[in-house]
């Protein structure tokens, strides 16, 4: 009687065995969305008072999510993702276990049949992971039924590990759309996979997990789906160039024709949200977002990025320098970590609950894309020396600034990068063997203990007053 499809019995059997279980005294599966569980009836309140908590400034934003994140925990499925559980059991670490060796096993006699010749025909390779991947399935299905999920859903992680291997070797084994070596435009030039083999496989075994991961909903098997995706979409590239593009190290050509994928990964995000299948759109919304990161650095390499903008910084380009696009590309880099920061924090203010996937994932990220570019112009050495300092200033300032914003991120990466510039400094100007620059840097910290010692002072006194 749900008004959404999506939380509706998916079949008259699966509302025929919730009455059985009913029946039997047993749990049932159902939960309507007038009916809460006792659980969330019990966290509802408190989480009510999280926002009010905020709202009075009592508690800062950050803390906020962490608590609401809490209470999200609580509510997760212990039949789901090992990665998001909220224990480990010793059923569940041995599930896991051999699902994870049934993909080393078959990676394994995969390089047995293809490079080394070791399998001959299709009846080994039918019999070794054929008749696992059938009889993990029928036992997943069995199991689902008779609500024993957690067994279910990693019965059908190792099916689904096992398709993939088994295609390709199928394929070989029966020379079905094989490719000759040395073919133009092949991913692999020794002919072992061909292009076609690899398409055909990754999107039936994406279909196959993705049709599991709807009729299970679950994160794990949607996280294998979105990887499958993945794999499915760069194969493609591999008919437009994708090899030549990386050998002959065209990155704005990869950027530009993978950029389709992030759209493709994004909109089945908003697609599987819109039809309230937050187990599913989390892990899309989390690949396209770290797609996206992949692609606006691999447009900024030499200096393309700007190029396609019409700019460039050549002016101030040295000219005894080995690499003339470098300051472009460096700058490039660096605007792409502005360009984090900026969509994590529309998102972070105006995306649901289900996309905060992707300003956290921003947000990790941005100030180490902000200094990097900085950083290894200075460990390049080819510019003047002023910029170590101008390096050192900005991984400070970054630190400092992760109290106004709140983001740990922010402290790592000033403390990391702040390191690395004491480091060029010194050697950029042959101060190892100088006590002089040890005592300098000491005296430092010393004098930020004394500041803060400080600055708690001062704290203290204000809250006394």
């Amino acid at each position: 009687m749900e008004r959404e499809p999506a939380l509706r019995y998916a079949s008259a059997r699966d509302m025929a065995a919730d009455l059985q279980r009913f029946v039997e005294g047993r749990p049932v599966q159902a939960r309507p969305s007038v009916y809460t569980s006792t659980l969330s009836v019990r966290t509802g309140p408190h989480v009510q008072q999280i926002a009010e908590w905020q709202r009075l400034r009592l508690i800062y934003p950050h803390e906020a999510e962490r608590l609401r994140g809490a209470y999200r925990a609580l509510e997760a499925r212990e039949d789901d993702w090992i990665l998001a559980s909220r224990a480990l059991t010793r059923p569940q670490l041995a599930l896991y276990l051999g699902a994870f060796l049934l993909v080393c096993g078959s990676l394994f006699y995969f390089t047995a049949d293809r490079w080394y010749e070791a399998v001959e025909g299709i009846a080994r390779p039918l019999a070794v992971l054929g008749l696992p991947f059938a009889g993990l399935n029928a036992a997943a299905h069995l199991l689902y039924r008779r609500d024993h999920k957690a067994v279910a859903v990693a019965f059908a992680l190792g099916a689904v590990a096992l398709l993939p291997l088994l295609l390709m070797i199928l394929f070989h084994e029966t020379g079905l759309l094989v490719a000759a070596p040395e073919t133009p435009g092949e991913l692999f030039q020794d002919g072992s996979i061909s292009n076609r083999q690899l398409q055909l496989t990754t999107l039936i075994a994406c279909l196959w997990c993705g049709w599991l991961a709807i009729v299970t909903r679950t994160t794990a098997l949607s996280t294998v789906f979105t990887g499958l995706l993945l794999l499915f979409g760069m194969s493609v590239l591999g008919d437009f160039g994708l090899r030549t593009w990386v050998e002959e190290q065209h990155w704005d050509l990869l950027s530009l024709h993978t950029f389709p994928l992030v759209v493709t990964l994004g909109g089945l995000g908003a697609l599987a949200e819109r039809q309230r299948r937050a187990w599913l759109a989390v892990p899309l919304y989390a690949a396209a977002t770290l797609l996206l990161m992949v692609v606006l650095e691999l447009l900024a390499q030499d200096g393309r990025a700007f190029s396609y903008l019409g700019i460039s910084l050549q002016a101030f380009q040295s000219p005894n320098v080995s690499n003339q696009w470098l300051l472009d590309t460096l700058a490039a880099m660096t605007i792409n970590g502005v360009i984090f920061y900026v969509v994590a924090g529309a998102l972070d203010r105006h995306g649901s609950e289900v996309l905060s996937i992707a300003p956290r994932l921003l947000f990790a990220v941005a100030p180490f894309a902000l200094l990097a570019p900085l950083g290894f112009l200075v460990h390049t050495g080819e510019y003047s020396l002023r910029y170590d300092w101008l390096y050192l200033a900005c991984a400070v300032a970054i630190a400092l600034l992760s109290e106004k914003r709140q983001r740990r991120a922010f402290f790592y990466a000033g403390v990391l990068n702040t390191g690395a510039a004491l480091v060029r400094i010194a050697d950029h100007r042959d101060w190892f063997d100088k006590p002089a620059w040890a005592v300098a840097v000491i005296t430092a910290g010393l004098a930020a203990l004394a500041l803060g010692f400080e600055l708690d002072r001062r704290q203290r006194r204000g809250l006394r007053g």
